[in-house]
């Protein structure tokens, strides 16, 4: 008949007295002073009858006894309340799992009623649960104490009222949870009371919630969304306060800012793409100003050209005359000469003005993209013999319907644009690849989608910065701050590829060097 028996109760001389009579009996007892300390026995203790005190500080008794129903091995243990306010109280403490309540009366006949109870336990165990309250002869029902019953229930009322989660925290256990603390943990309050705070969180959100146990800094106002916790599919806001007049107490506010957390994401990605729209929107109106700028140059230099072309053809018709005068002057052989050099440059530049004003006839045929890149590079190497190339072709690529000798042109003024950036012995690098464009993918180049032929020539030379960029294939702004001159190589490179349906891109970085992309259409194979 002799049991293992806990007693749990905050009243030290209710502790000293049971303990003593209980061993009286026969049986072994031990004693805690509150519901912490009772646990932490029971985690390797396993007694035939607990005796818990209701009322005590921290946690409850009633809470007690939740947590340790919750414990599967403990079901068949015997738990019963024993209560100095047994004649006050009015709730059901069979719902908590209780075998027994019994009132506090005289130390004597409360170790009577125990041993009587113990008895009727038997050998079987376990007693059947017990209707009403045992030992309530000669105690009497108080009103004093009934008033701080209700307004303790009144208290726990609001509580559980609140949106926001409550946990008080008393030496690092959790002693109170309200029901919104539960729902936001997704935990029962009988997992929640007497852990440690850090472990009612998951693994990943352990290291914040202990950064503002260390900070100390959790009475900041206001919600701050880069502190939230993450908890289950929740965003949780933790914030603490110290309990006036208690070193080792504090309260724990939970805020679910889980809606709060998805509106400012929703808001930040509206912001990111209104920004990424708005700079999409610029660089098309700068794009399409450069093309209404070209196109307004395209007008006045085809008729420059055609004027410059005229002037410059006569001199070069009376040219051959003007030695036979005097065949024997040597010098003027030579001045002659040398102007028909200038004559001939200046002719070459008014071909490229016309070419960059559409306002030559082109002979468009079908031709292979590397094999005008290689002559490309023929002609190139003929005008600078000492620039280096290393080239990357790419087998099978698609047919192009063109003037050969025009995107000849237009590559030789790419290539030597690239070899003026180069201050080293760095290469300048060509390469062609077939390309299959989506509007989605390039919305600032005026593209239809399809097929097309990319050929790429990048250097690693000096490179331009974003304002020089927009101006490279202004024929009249001077991008070479060494060579000096103008961008008439570039403006007529353009303007050749834009006459057949292409686009040339240019990116570049000051120091950096630049990369210039020359979009030609596919032929189609049904052509």
């Amino acid at each position: 008949m002799n049991k293992k028996i806990l007693i749990v109760d905050d009243d030290n001389s209710v502790l000293k007295f049971m303990s003593k009579k209980l061993k009286e009996f026969g049986h072994e007892v031990r004693t805690a002073e509150n519901a912490i300390i009772a646990l932490d026995i029971l985690s390797d203790y396993i007694p035939d009858l607990i005796l818990v005190d209701l009322i005590m500080p921290q946690i409850s008794g009633e809470m007690l006894c939740k947590i340790i129903r919750s414990m599967d091995r403990f079901k068949k243990c015997n738990l019963v309340i024993v209560s100095g306010a047994a004649a006050e109280l009015d709730f059901d403490y069979e719902s908590i799992g209780v075998n027994a309540c019994m009132a506090k009366g005289t130390f004597g006949t409360m170790a009577e009623n125990v041993q009587k109870y113990i008895e009727d336990m038997g050998e079987a165990g376990q007693q059947e649960k017990t209707k009403g309250v045992l030992g309530l002869e000669g105690v009497y029902s108080r009103k004093m104490t009934k008033e701080l019953l209700f307004l303790n229930k009144r208290l726990e009322t609001v509580l559980e009222s609140i949106a926001e989660g409550i946990l008080e925290i008393n030496t690092n256990r959790i002693i109170y949870a309200n029901s919104a603390a539960e729902k936001m943990l997704d935990r029962p309050k009988e997992k929640i009371i007497a852990s440690r705070l850090i472990d009612v969180f998951d693994e990943d959100a352990k290291p914040m919630v202990q950064a503002i146990m260390d900070s100390g800094s959790t009475q900041e106002s206001g919600i701050n969304l880069k502190k939230a916790i993450p908890v289950n599919d929740r965003k949780i806001e933790m914030k603490c306060l110290p309990v006036k007049g208690e070193v080792a107490a504090s309260i724990v506010f939970l805020t679910d800012v889980t809606e709060l957390t998805k509106q400012n994401q929703a808001l930040i990605k509206n912001i990111t793409e209104r920004k990424k729209a708005e700079k999409e929107r610029r660089r098309i109106e700068e794009f399409f100003q450069q093309a209404y700028k070209i196109d307004a140059l395209t007008a006045l230099t085809g008729g420059i050209a055609v004027d410059f072309s005229k002037i410059l053809t006569q001199v070069d018709h009376k040219l051959p005359s003007a030695p036979n005068e005097k065949r024997d002057c040597a010098e003027c052989i030579k001045i002659c000469d040398s102007i028909k050099g200038i004559v001939g440059q200046g002719l070459e530049m008014s071909n490229q003005l016309l070419a960059f004003a559409s306002d030559i006839t082109y002979d468009i045929d079908c031709y292979d993209v590397n094999d005008i890149v290689n002559n490309a590079l023929v002609e190139f190497e003929i005008i600078k013999n000492d620039a280096k190339v290393k080239v990357d072709l790419k087998n099978d690529l698609n047919k192009i319907n063109v003037d050969k000798g025009q995107v000849i042109l237009a590559l030789i003024s790419l290539l030597i644009s690239a070899w003026q950036s180069i201050h080293d012995d760095s290469p300048i690098r060509i390469s062609t690849t077939n390309e299959s464009i989506d509007k989605n993918e390039l919305k600032a180049i005026p593209l239809t989608s399809g097929d097309y032929v990319r050929i790429s020539i990048s250097d690693s030379g000096v490179g331009f910065d974003e304002e020089t960029v927009k101006r490279l294939f202004d024929p009249f702004f001077n991008s070479q701050e060494v060579d000096g001159g103008t961008n008439l190589g570039l403006a007529a490179a353009y303007g050749i590829i834009r006459n057949h349906s292409g686009v040339i891109t240019a990116t570049s970085k000051k120091g950096a060097g630049s990369t210039f992309d020359v979009y030609l259409p596919a032929m189609d194979e049904t052509d």
